[in-house]
């Protein structure tokens, strides 16, 4: 975990862990707060798109209800708590190839190209931006490459703690202990390295 100024930025989630881990303990809305939440589309397309999925409706609807108030004003005009899903060439790539092969898992479509839209991501960024995943590999990536976005990174469990602490949340621990249950029980680590 790096230290995050709360004051100002997006944060971004180039992960999908992050939301079925918030997801399985009905706490998805701790991700809208201070900062403007940014969703590549990809990451959209691995939490939701087979119903099947753990926690995948549950994610859907939020997503929904969480970006209407984003998609029904300008754009210019974003707010600290919106939610953007923001559009890549990767996530339509995979959505095509599961549109006309959708009996084949296509694997590592579109994962394959989100660092290169998470770097221009964050060359055109002037703003701080908080990294949620569950590996530091996007983070350590953009840091070595070196970009114009201060960034940082947190896992879950890290931006749990840091909600606790600004009072966002009452027993950090707790609901990470309830995610270690849900992740045992629905055996959702198995579930995400198929997505």
């Amino acid at each position: 975990m790096t230290d995050y100024p709360h004051k100002q930025g997006v944060l971004l989630l180039s992960d999908v862990r992050p939301l079925v881990y918030l997801a399985s303990v009905g706490q998805l809305d701790l991700l809208i707060g201070e900062r403007m939440v940014i969703l590549p589309d990809i990451i959209i397309y691995k939490a939701t798109e087979d119903l099947r999925w753990s926690y995948a409706p549950e994610i859907g609807a939020w997503l929904e209800k969480a970006t209407a108030s984003y998609v029904t004003r300008p754009r210019e005009q974003p707010l600290p708590h919106d939610v953007a899903i923001k559009q890549t060439d990767y996530g339509e790539m995979h959505a095509a190839g599961r549109l006309f092969n959708p009996l084949r898992m296509t694997g590592m479509a579109g994962w394959s190209g989100l660092g290169g839209w998470l770097y221009d991501f964050f060359e055109a960024s002037s703003e701080n931006v908080l990294i949620l995943d569950e590996r530091d590999s996007t983070y350590l990536s953009a840091k070595e490459e070196g970009t114009k976005a201060t960034l940082s990174w947190m896992t879950t469990l890290d931006f749990l703690r840091d909600g606790a602490r600004r009072g966002r949340l009452q027993g950090a621990d707790k609901v990470w202990e309830n995610i270690l249950w849900h992740r045992q029980k629905r055996n959702l680590d198995a579930d995400l390295e198929l997505r």
